[in-house]
């Protein structure tokens, strides 16, 4: 019996091909031609919308870089008794009070 090949790929390409079907390029002929899943190609869109270039990174340990990056994010994001910058406004869907917060990875109460 043989083994599938698993092929990766690099952020670089990932991004090519999500600006490919971007800018109106038939999603199907493009996977056709690069022999590619059409599932794949849309996980790979749909992680770039919610996510931004850093969503389609290789999928594995993170470099060194990368990895001191998220532990920079991580010690900038705020703490819970940092409530100073949070404060109450109205939302416009009722009259329910909700938190507002300048801190965009803040996870208890703001966010």
């Amino acid at each position: 019996m043989s083994k599938d090949v698993v092929r990766s790929f690099s952020q670089k390409y990932k991004l090519e091909v999500v600006k490919r079907m971007e800018s109106g390029e038939n999603i199907s002929a493009l996977a056709h031609e690069l022999a590619i899943k059409r599932e794949v190609l849309y996980r790979w869109r749909d992680a770039h919308r919610l996510g931004g270039p850093s969503a389609l990174r290789a999928v594995g340990r993170p470099s060194k870089v990368e990895a001191a990056e998220m532990a920079e994010s991580r010690s900038t994001a705020g703490n819970v008794n940092d409530l100073a910058e949070c404060g109450p406004a109205y939302d416009a869907a009722g009259p329910q009070l909700t938190m507002v917060c300048a801190r965009p990875f803040f996870f208890l109460g703001c966010g």
